[in-house]
């Protein structure tokens, strides 16, 4: 897809990609340094994302699910994938011990939740085409993110936290490429432009600032996992 390729090429694009890959969270669990309580942290925050993205997903398809077959496949999908995410997650948090009580009296980062907040506006303020193409853009970069944390953990931490493939299958779900994301992303857009015929079609900078704001929220987001290493130091 043409707009896809445009924005893969844009300067911030390849600034994202080199802040996400050297990021410190990244760095210190691949040399055994990261802590605990920032891996702990990754999870809680993770709960209340998985949360807030699943009550958007909702959303978006109550919104949007009568519209067209495109978008009710769309968010259909990803809704179906939050819910496989949450149990997934649930196993993690069980094998780093960390109680239903704990996720629930831990307050959420505004760092961390960024990301889940800006998709809410996505999903209430704009077409499902702008929040489908962000999509395709964004998840590589954090299935990329998620494999390499995971590789880390189990490299680094699998003795001292009793860490397994099984147990971290929640960084393991976000890590594997989505085959059908392409075919979802046409069709939706597709589903727009035939929607948006006579009507004002979407401009490439909604697209683009969506996309951006995207990736400056998902670099907030591990920062804010990278502040609990300074705690503890």
């Amino acid at each position: 897809m043409e707009t896809i390729k445009r924005l893969e090429s844009e300067q911030f694009n390849f600034s994202t990609t080199e802040r996400l890959v050297t990021h410190p969270v990244l760095t210190a669990a691949e040399n055994g340094t990261l802590s605990v309580e920032c891996i702990k942290l990754f999870l809680l925050e993770q709960y209340y994302i998985i949360k807030s993205d699943s009550k958007s997903l909702e959303a978006g398809l109550e919104m949007h699910g009568q519209t067209s077959a495109a978008y009710k496949e769309f968010f259909e999908f990803f809704l179906s994938g939050e819910k496989i995410a949450s149990d997934l997650h649930s196993k993690m948090a069980d094998a780093l011990h960390i109680s239903p009580q704990e996720m629930a009296e831990h307050e959420p980062s505004h760092f961390c939740q960024a990301y889940p907040s800006k998709f809410c506006q996505l999903v209430y303020h704009s077409d499902p085409a702008v929040v489908a193409i962000a999509f395709a853009v964004n998840f590589p970069a954090w299935g990329r993110m998620c494999g390499r944390f995971r590789d880390a953990l189990l490299a680094k931490y699998a003795d001292k936290l009793d860490l397994s493939e099984e147990k971290l299958g929640f960084v393991s779900y976000f890590a594997e490429p989505i085959e059908c994301l392409p075919s979802l992303v046409d069709k939706v857009s597709n589903a727009s432009r035939e929607l948006k015929q006579y009507g004002n079609a979407i401009s490439y900078k909604e697209i683009k600032d969506a996309v951006r704001l995207l990736q400056e929220y998902e670099i907030l987001f591990w920062d804010g996992v990278y502040l609990a290493q300074g705690e503890t130091k």
